[in-house]
């Protein structure tokens, strides 16, 4: 019997092993980086190394727990004879600090030995209640029920099953807690930012060199974050954004001589932020822009003041001064991003709608963050008058929302990337509410490009069309993220889907679709971007009963919705503070005060329906 286990407040992973007849071991630490040193004494192993291209230091230790049998060491092999019960308390650590310009500094040695230190004493029975503890605080926050659906089939069998047609709703709310669980699992308070891989990366030379990916990777393996109930999963994502600004104002100075901050479709955590692996796929002035959105969010859904002040609107100011200097006045007197470039699609150009919308969405939320902190006025003034001035979304001549300034979009064009619809999702310029007309050019452009693409691209139109309020087809999008494969080949129009552990499929392996997908079926049962808490905006016919608990809204708000016949049953609203509240439910908008930690039940007869 094997059981293995990480327990994040204590820095160790567990390993425990058990026989019922007295069985012989040998463990051994494997590694492509040089080694150093190599050491067994007292039964702790440590294996110190270093990465050879840029030194970087490295050990992981190892804490070997006999219940009987005994232990030997020989040329980095340690013997176990005649055990029937032993355990590995496993940790590492690297010289890596998330500090520029050097990005070194971290005693390794002396955390590694603290954390032995804390367990040497600890039974696996106490690490593993600790454990869970820990883990079931952030993981019990969101409870997801569909109909009443369940299978004892293997996952494998299962996800085929369900993509053969069965009638298997539990596997959509398995998907959903899964991509929770990796978010719990891969990104903690003062641990790194989850890449394309998130932390499951066995290769030296991985796809994309597991790095950040500005152009919508990164951003959307941590759209769940927020909206599940998981803030504090966000905050390694918001550290590595902070830790980009100085390296990020070296490359707007170099490249464009602009104030304020960039970096490009690539960046990694040694604060590269220049144009990477070439034009025009390396090029993303939009990058640091998209990046600082999250800041907003993060603060927008959980209301800390002291955050927006003194992290949060700092680097959202300097990307914005990027882009006021950036921007560059056309024939009409409109401001456009020039060079552009629409990731990861055509040439080089002037006037990539993303750019714009981007630049739009930054611009706002900075407006939006002085009017609760009142400290910056006149940049807040300088903010909206650039914002104005920026080109809007544009019609062409088929009906479809542009991708460029120019009307050349073509109506076959089946690029995985729908980069000029970030206005409806996950920005919020463009709304079926709000703004029709641009909602509709949005799904002409998305009914053109049509249902395929990898993985990620998949998951982005399950956002899209939960925006335009159309669940059936986010219903169908997110059956289609579910595709069944099994190869790991590049294909870049029907590649994407789903592997037999549930992980997406780029291909290969990439997080984002995992994430994509999640926040997508947060979209069709509760919305928040346009100022109201919306229920059920986009609910598919097929989920006709169900039930969510622990969902999360801008404003603070916590929500929990109930649905029978694809009817609303109730809704619980909750905040921290008291405060106003609006609520949506089929076009019918009531206005409320909430009192702080005082929950507040609303059901259908409250929006008077008729």
């Amino acid at each position: 019997h094997r059981e293995f286990f990480g327990n994040y407040p204590k820095n160790v992973l567990v390993y425990q092993f058990k026989c019922s007849v007295p069985t012989d071991y040998e463990i051994r630490f494997e590694t492509s980086h040089i080694k150093t040193i190599e050491t067994f004494n007292k039964n702790v192993y440590s294996f110190q190394g270093k990465v050879a291209d840029n030194g970087m230091g490295f050990e992981t230790k190892f804490l070997l727990k006999l219940s009987d049998g005994k232990a030997s060491y020989k040329n980095g092999i340690i013997y176990i004879k005649g055990a029937k019960n032993f355990s590995i308390l496993h940790t590492a650590a690297t010289s890596f600090k998330l500090e520029y310009p050097s990005y070194d500094g971290n005693d390794y040695l002396l955390k590694n030995k603290e954390v032995i230190k804390q367990v040497y004493k600890e039974s696996v029975k106490s690490l593993k209640e600790e454990h869970i503890e820990d883990y079931t605080n952030l993981f019990n926050r969101v409870s997801f029920k569909l109909g009443h659906s369940s299978s004892a089939l293997p996952t494998n069998e299962r996800l085929k099953e369900y993509f053969n047609g069965a009638d298997d709703q539990g596997m959509e709310t398995l998907y959903f807690q899964y991509a929770r669980y990796l978010m719990i699992s891969g990104s903690r308070p003062n641990t790194m930012s989850m890449n394309l891989q998130g932390k499951w990366n066995n290769s030296t030379n991985p796809a994309w060199a597991a790095d950040y990916h500005s152009d919508i990777n990164l951003q959307m393996i941590y759209w769940p974050a927020e909206l599940t109930n998981l803030s504090e999963c966000h905050e390694p994502f918001l550290d590595f954004i902070e830790s980009l600004v100085e390296p990020g104002k070296l490359a707007a100075k170099e490249f464009f001589n602009t104030r304020g901050w960039m970096v490009n479709s690539m960046c990694n955590a040694f604060g590269y932020t220049s144009i990477g692996w070439g034009i025009p796929w390396g090029f993303f002035p939009g990058g640091a822009g998209w990046f600082a959105q999250h800041l907003w969010e993060h603060y927008d859904f959980t209301q800390d003041k002291s955050y927006l002040a003194n992290e949060a609107y700092p680097v959202m100011k300097e990307a914005a001064l990027f882009w006021i200097d950036y921007l560059t006045p056309d024939e009409n007197g409109r401001l456009v991003s020039s060079p552009s470039y629409s990731p990861e699609h055509g040439t080089i150009s002037s006037g990539a709608s993303m750019d714009h919308q981007i630049a739009w969405d930054l611009l706002n939320n900075c407006a939006k963050a002085n009017e609760v902190l009142g400290i910056d006025n006149d940049f807040s003034k300088k903010v909206v008058e650039v914002r104005d001035k920026i080109l809007p979304p544009q019609i062409g001549r088929w009906g479809q929302l542009q991708e460029w300034k120019e009307d050349i979009d073509d109506p076959k064009d089946k690029h995985r990337h729908i980069s000029h619809l970030f206005a409806l999702y996950p920005g919020n310029q463009i709304s079926v509410a709000k703004t029709p007309e641009l909602a509709a050019a949005a799904k002409v452009s998305l009914e053109a490009r049509g249902d395929g693409g990898t993985g990620w691209s998949r998951a982005w139109k399950v956002n899209f069309w939960a925006r335009l309020r159309d669940g059936n087809h986010a219903h169908e999008m997110l059956k289609y993220l579910l595709t069944p494969v099994s190869s790991t080949g590049m294909d870049m129009t029907k590649g994407g889907g789903t592997y037999a552990n549930l992980l997406c499929s780029h291909p290969p392996f990439q997080l984002d679709g995992n994430m994509g997908g999640t926040a997508g079926m947060v979209e069709m049962l509760v919305q928040s971007q346009t100022g109201a808490i919306e229920l059920l905006p986009a609910l598919p016919d097929v989920w006709k009963e169900g039930e969510i608990k622990g969902l999360k809204a801008r404003g603070g708000f916590t929500i929990d919705i109930k649905w029978y016949n694809n009817e609303l049953t109730n809704a619980v609203v909750y905040s921290e503070q008291t405060k106003k509240c609006r609520v949506l439910y089929k076009d019918k908008l009531i206005d409320f005060t909430i009192n702080k930690g005082v929950p507040k039940t609303l059901y259908p007869e409250d929006f008077k329906l008729k």
